[in-house]
C-alpha cells in the first residue's frame, strides 16, 4: 500500500489549577513521562502535545528534566507543543483582553522554557465562536483544531475582520474509533480511507485524544503499534507541519460550536431527551454521523441559561476582570503622563497577582 496518509495526532493533557503536587507526580510517572519515553524510542513518531498550565507549572518547579526532554524533542521535530490559554478557560466566555493575555502568557512561557513560540493553539472543550479568529491571531496563534464530520482532511482558513487562522478539522468518527474500537478496526478504517483517496495523492487526517485516558487505557501503545506495523503507508505528522506542508482546502466561516458531547448537556432537559431519542434512532439506521452536523451545534452560552449558579459565577468573574483592567488602565495612564513612581511598583505587583488569580478562576474545570 502506497504511503499517502498522514495522521496529525494531538494528545491533550489536562489538570485543573487546583491539582495537588502528589496527584501531579503520579500523572508524570504514569502518563507524561511514558509518552516521551515512547516518542524518544522511535524516531519515526511525530505527535502534537498540549499541557494545561498547571502541568507546566509543576514541571518547572519539580520536573525540570521533563521540560528539557520536551525541548530536545521539539528542536529535532519529533513533538510540537501547542499553546493556548494557560489555565484552560473557554476563550469565547471570557473578556477578549483576558483571552489574549492568557494566549500571550502561554506563548512567552513556552518560548522561555522550550526555546520556541508555539504555532498552534488549543481551544478548551473545542468551543468556537465566529469572533475567535481575531482573538487567536492577536494572541499569536496561527492554527487551531476543531470538530467536524467524518473523513475530512487537510486544513482550512477562517478569518474575522482580516485576522486569519488555519483550522485543522478533527475526524470525530476516527477519534471515537481510537477511543473504543479494537485497534484492528481502526487499521481497517484508515486503510479504507487511504485506498479510497490514493488518486488524490497524499492527505492528512487530524485527531485529538485525551492524553491521560489514552495512556492509562493502553490505547496509546496500541496506536504506536499500529503506526509501527503500517509505517509504509501510514505516517504521523506534526499538526503545524501539516498546515505548512499541505495546501489549504479553502476559506470557511464556521458557526458557533463545541465538542459534540456538549450538544445535549447545553440544552434544556426536554429538548435534550428529544435529541437523544433522535440520535438513538438515527444511529440504529447508521446515518447519525452524516446528519449530526446539521442537528444543531452546542451553544456554550446556553450553559449560563441552564445552570443559574454558573451564570452567577460568570458575572462575578466579569466584574473582577473589569476591576483588574481598571487598575491596569490607571498604571498605564500614569506611565503615559510621566507620573510613575516608587509606589507604582507595588501596584504592579498587585496587578500581577490579581491577573494570576483572575486567570486561574477563569478555567473551565
Amino acid at each position: 500500500m502506497r504511503s499517502s496518509l498522514h495522521l496529525a495526532c494531538l494528545l491533550h493533557f489536562h489538570q485543573p489549577p487546583t491539582a495537588g503536587a502528589v496527584a501531579l507526580d503520579g500523572c508524570f510517572d504514569q502518563a507524561y513521562e511514558p509518552v516521551l519515553d515512547a516518542i524518544e524510542a522511535d524516531d519515526r513518531l511525530r505527535f502534537g502535545l498540549h499541557f494545561a498550565g498547571r502541568i507546566l507549572e509543576h514541571a518547572l518547579a519539580h520536573r525540570p528534566n521533563f521540560l528539557a526532554r520536551l525541548e530536545r524533542l521539539q528542536k529535532v521535530g519529533r513533538v510540537e507543543v501547542l499553546g493556548g490559554a494557560f489555565f484552560d478557560p473557554v476563550l469565547a466566555a471570557i473578556p477578549e483582553r483576558d483571552a489574549i493575555g492568557q494566549l500571550q502568557f502561554t506563548a512567552n512561557w513556552l518560548k522561555r522554557q522550550l526555546g520556541a513560540l508555539p504555532e498552534g493553539g488549543w481551544l478548551s472543550l473545542r468551543v468556537w465562536d465566529p469572533a475567535l479568529p481575531r482573538t487567536l491571531a492577536s494572541g499569536g496563534v496561527r492554527y487551531t483544531l476543531l470538530d467536524d464530520s467524518e473523513q475530512v482532511h487537510g486544513h482550512f482558513s477562517t478569518e474575522r475582520a482580516g485576522h486569519a487562522v488555519a483550522v485543522l478539522p478533527l475526524d470525530n468518527g476516527l477519534m471515537a474509533a481510537l477511543a473504543l474500537d479494537p485497534i484492528e478496526r481502526v487499521r481497517e478504517r484508515l486503510a479504507f480511507i487511504n485506498l479510497a483517496h490514493q488518486q488524490d495523492g497524499e492527505r492528512v487526517m487530524s485527531v485529538c485524544c485525551p492524553g491521560e485516558a489514552m495512556v492509562s487505557g493502553g490505547r496509546f501503545m496500541e496506536l504506536l503499534g499500529l503506526l509501527d506495523t503500517e509505517h509504509h503507508w501510514l505516517k504521523s505528522i506534526l499538526p503545524g507541519r501539516a498546515v505548512r506542508s499541505f495546501p489549504t482546502q479553502g476559506r470557511v466561516y464556521l458557526p458557533t460550536g463545541a465538542a459534540p458531547e456538549l450538544a445535549e448537556w447545553s440544552r434544556p432537559a426536554g429538548t435534550r431527551s428529544m435529541r437523544r431519542a433522535l440520535r438513538d434512532e438515527l444511529e440504529a439506521k447508521g446515518v447519525w454521523a452524516a446528519v449530526e452536523p446539521f442537528v444543531g451545534r452546542a451553544l456554550f452560552d446556553n450553559f449560563l441559561v441552564k445552570y443559574v449558579e454558573a451564570n452567577r459565577l460568570h458575572k462575578r468573574m466579569l466584574l473582577a476582570s473589569d476591576a483588574v483592567d481598571r487598575l491596569r488602565g490607571v498604571l498605564a495612564e500614569r506611565v503615559r503622563a510621566g507620573l510613575s513612581g516608587g509606589s507604582d511598583e507595588k501596584a504592579r505587583r498587585v496587578l500581577e497577582r490579581a491577573c494570576d488569580a483572575l486567570w486561574r478562576a477563569q478555567t473551565h474545570a
